[in-house]
């Protein structure tokens, strides 16, 4: 009887491993047919519900220099915490399930269903926010996470992992957790010179930055981008510089042990 549980518990840690492994593959870009994706889908007993089920790619932000300063173990403390307990944390209220995984040191993809009524992104991006800025308290490091479009059939869990890690690499700026959805990214599509701008603020926000200094640095005059943030945005030069600092004072407010008077003098 020992022996038959025994082999029952190694079955099972197998078929968890190559459960993993399969999604590893998927999100590696490795081309299947729907009919032994679908196969393969329903032999590792993964559920995906049509039109709530959506495929979440996380990225460590600057990992090169957080390993600098942990040992192997806390990496792999780090991995761990994240694989195990994303579903925890995103499933307490039974609302979400599915399962993630590690694909490297740094990056993690998640497929998850949404059961709860209403806007299934809404609801995920702020439980995937609130995840990450648990994690960012313990680790102190921060998160890219992508949301890809609702998957409706089994063969497009390949194209969603895929949109889930576009959406994540567009960061404007680093040391914050950013939750993005592909179709906000896909859809933002502002001049070449409101983009630079909107990168110049994400990165020189704490400076004392003005219109005409950015305006220089792209080589046009300040009228003519005061012009185009009202015109691509609906917002003048100062708003949308105002409007980052505040996001930025908000985040740092919930994600770290920042004072109010330390996160204003940044």
């Amino acid at each position: 009887r020992r022996r038959t549980m025994q082999y029952y518990e190694q079955l099972s840690s197998e078929l968890s491993s190559a459960k993993k492994q399969f999604l590893r593959d998927i999100f590696s870009g490795e081309i299947m047919s729907d009919e032994e994706l679908a196969k393969k889908i329903g032999f590792y007993n993964i559920e995906l519900l049509p039109g709530r089920c959506y495929a979440i790619h996380i990225s460590i932000d600057s990992f090169d220099e957080y390993i600098r300063e942990k040992t192997r173990e806390e990496i792999c403390r780090l991995k761990c915490d994240i694989t195990d307990s994303i579903t925890e944390r995103l499933g307490e209220a039974g609302q979400v399930s599915g399962i993630c995984v590690d694909t490297s040191d740094n990056t993690f993809i998640a497929v998850m269903n949404v059961k709860s009524e209403g806007d299934a992104v809404a609801f995920l991006r702020r439980q995937i926010k609130e995840a990450a800025a648990g994690f960012s308290e313990t680790y102190g490091v921060s998160f890219s996470i992508g949301i890809s479009e609702a998957i409706e059939e089994v063969g497009a869990l390949c194209t969603a992992c895929a949109s889930a890690r576009r959406a994540a690499e567009n960061k404007v700026i680093y040391g914050i957790n950013s939750v993005s959805f592909i179709h906000d990214v896909e859809t933002a599509c502002y001049k070449r010179e409101i983009q630079e701008a909107l990168k110049y603020i994400a990165q020189n926000y704490a400076s004392d930055v003005t219109v005409e200094m950015v305006a220089k640095e792209l080589y046009i005059s300040a009228g003519y981008l005061m012009h185009l943030f009202k015109d691509e945005l609906g917002k003048t030069f100062n708003e949308c510089l105002t409007e980052h600092r505040i996001n930025v004072a908000k985040e740092l407010l919930t994600t770290t042990k920042s004072k109010v008077y330390e996160v204003s003098c940044q």
